[in-house]
């Protein structure tokens, strides 16, 4: 009998070790899904009209993948997002090279938030609550984590997640991606896990990070006339698209920024209302520092140092002294 010729542009061909490499870690991905749904591998042969030998040619990624075939194995096993469905395609068919975040150790969903930030040149986020990962110390990562999650993880959890996180940052400085954070007085406020040495010594990395020039912190104090009702989110610029991730308490919601450009406009207003200036951040941070080691805890604000004013709802482009636009992310003036 004749068989059906597969043709290379749904497939990855049989190739060198990195493409069987490849294949392996997708198949791994594949069968950590299905079991993750309890199904047998019968059931996902009959979901693509196979043999249950194929299903574990694939799983073991020593069979050929098809576009088709993948579609329907991840919708049986609940993965229908397109930004996760495409995470795991565009290995599967050679149209990238796999990185650390496609091992199956990492959920898919979390696969993709980082696919995304290890290609942006420029990353932007807002965060409310906490100092962004990317900004983490390791004991801050290691409290933020276990302060997150009721009850606590274990050790294993946390640890995994520390490292991930010190990855995220490894590869970040080594690409010398652009990094610009917008976070709230009050976050930095808090403490988790209520080690206040822990927390003093992340303010301090936080200040040393403000004088490099691949980052732009700005801190929107809580004496500002502004108070965003918004969950933290990022903005990716990836080749040809700005990705908006929402970090929401149920999972990270992802889409292109273009179908949801208000976030744009709300990142604009975000660093309309903090402060502009590297120096500036910087003796935000030490009055932070100085109000948590202070007996009274009553704010110290440097009188050089006024809440800044928002910038009008109406805006749609920031004020000269800012000059950026959520197309071209250029960070705010840091001299």
């Amino acid at each position: 009998m004749r068989k059906r010729r597969v043709s290379s542009e749904d497939t990855m061909a049989n190739g060198d070790g990195r493409q069987l490499s490849a294949r392996q870690m997708v198949g791994a991905r594949l069968r950590h899904l299905r079991l993750h749904r309890n199904l047998l591998q019968e059931t996902a042969a009959k979901a693509i009209n196979a043999s249950i030998s194929k299903i574990s040619r694939i799983e073991a990624g020593i069979h050929p993948f098809r576009r088709d075939d993948l579609l329907r194995l991840l919708t049986l096993y609940g993965i229908r997002d397109h930004f996760q469905q495409e995470a795991l395609l565009s290995v599967a068919l050679g149209h990238r090279e796999p990185g650390w975040w496609d091992s199956h150790d990492v959920p898919l969903k979390d696969a993709v938030l980082l696919r995304h930030e290890q290609v942006a040149d420029l990353i932007r986020i807002y965060q409310p609550h906490l100092v962004p990962d990317l900004l983490r110390t390791e004991e801050y990562a290691r409290a933020a984590y276990q302060a997150r999650h009721y009850p606590s993880p274990n050790q294993a959890a946390t640890e995994a997640h520390v490292t991930t996180v010190a990855r995220r940052q490894q590869t970040l400085r080594a690409r010398g991606t652009r990094l610009w954070a917008v976070i709230d007085e009050a976050a930095l406020l808090r403490i988790p896990g209520g080690d206040l040495d822990m927390h003093l010594r992340q303010l301090d990395a936080l200040a040393a990070a403000s004088q490099t020039q691949t980052v732009t912190i700005q801190v929107i104090p809580t004496a500002s006339p502004y108070l965003p009702a918004a969950e933290p989110f990022s903005i990716f610029r990836v080749p040809d698209a700005h990705i908006l991730t929402v970090h929401r308490y149920t999972g990270d919601e992802i889409t292109d920024l273009a179908a949801a450009e208000h976030y744009g406009l709300l990142f604009d207003q975000l660093i309309g209302a903090a402060a502009r200036r590297r120096a500036e951040t910087s003796q935000i941070l030490a009055a932070i520092r100085n109000r948590l080691l202070s007996p009274s805890g009553e704010a110290s604000w440097p009188a050089q140092t006024p809440p800044s004013r928002p910038v009008p709802a109406s805006t749609t482009i920031s004020s000269a002294a800012i000059a950026t636009t959520p197309s071209t992310g250029r960070p705010p003036n840091s001299s």
